[in-house]
């Protein structure tokens, strides 16, 4: 084998060896950046669920401050009730506020457990909602992570490029003394 095939050869294979090394850090660079688009998909959808969760717990935490001005309205009712005599007309037999306190009591029981059980689903909605916050928190990380890759193979690449760059000025260095020793 003569130099110049030997030369040949060597640039042959080298430039082989890049172009395989550059496709594989392209194709990383590509699959790194659909896992990133496809995982931002995904934080999208958790954390629009998150809000509607929070949406709902926010309704629940309304119909909590209507029912507690329900209840001061009657807690006020039974107190100005325990305060007053029982009336009595000449045509009917009075009316004892202790019947009246107690329908009230009954009333502001009733109140409460509505309260009680709009304040155990929001909740319930609230805690979902941080769960989804949390999962999208994880999906995000993972995102970060594959850009991070991405990232490090575009540096990876363009590390390869300045060596793809010093190698055929070192191939044509190496022609040009060839042509030259020839010519002359």
């Amino acid at each position: 084998m003569t130099l110049r095939t030997t030369a040949i050869l060597f640039t042959l294979l080298a430039g082989l060896g890049l172009w395989l090394f550059v496709c594989h850090k392209n194709a990383e660079i590509t699959k790194a950046l659909q896992q990133s688009a496809e995982l931002k998909g995904k934080v999208l959808t958790l954390t629009q669920e998150s809000q509607k969760r929070k949406d709902l717990a926010d309704q629940a935490a309304h119909k909590v401050e209507d029912q507690d001005k329900t209840i001061a309205t009657l807690k006020t009712k039974l107190s100005k009730i325990k305060r007053t005599e029982p009336s009595t007309t000449p045509n009917t037999e009075p009316v004892p506020a202790e019947e009246m306190a107690d329908s009230l009591k009954d009333q502001i029981i009733d109140a409460q457990d509505k309260e009680i059980g709009t304040l155990k689903v929001e909740v319930t909605e609230l805690r979902a909602s941080l769960d989804l916050k949390d999962r999208a928190l994880v999906e995000s990380e993972r995102r970060a992570r594959g850009l991070e890759i991405a990232l490090e193979a575009q540096r990876s690449l363009a590390t390869s490029s300045k060596w793809i760059g010093r190698l055929q000025g070192f191939v044509i260095a190496l022609g040009t003394k060839y042509v030259t020793t020839k010519i002359m």
